[in-house]
């Protein structure tokens, strides 16, 4: 596994690790699996609402 990971430039890990955002191993019954990837959620999401409601009024305003 050493000289795999060697030649590839990679390293060896262990579990859980993360990808795209998620804990991969983890019991994906538990919250806290889930939490990062809520919270990113919720921000992309805020953005949006901001975002379209600062559209409307600006274009109701003209």
């Amino acid at each position: 596994m050493r000289l795999a990971s060697t030649f590839l430039n990679c390293r060896v890990g262990g579990i859980p690790f993360q990808y795209l955002g998620l804990l991969v191993g983890a019991n994906p019954r538990c919250m806290s699996t889930w939490e990062p990837m809520l919270e990113s959620l919720r921000k992309r999401l805020q953005f949006d609402v901001n975002w379209f409601a600062n559209e409307v009024t600006r274009k109701m305003g003209k």
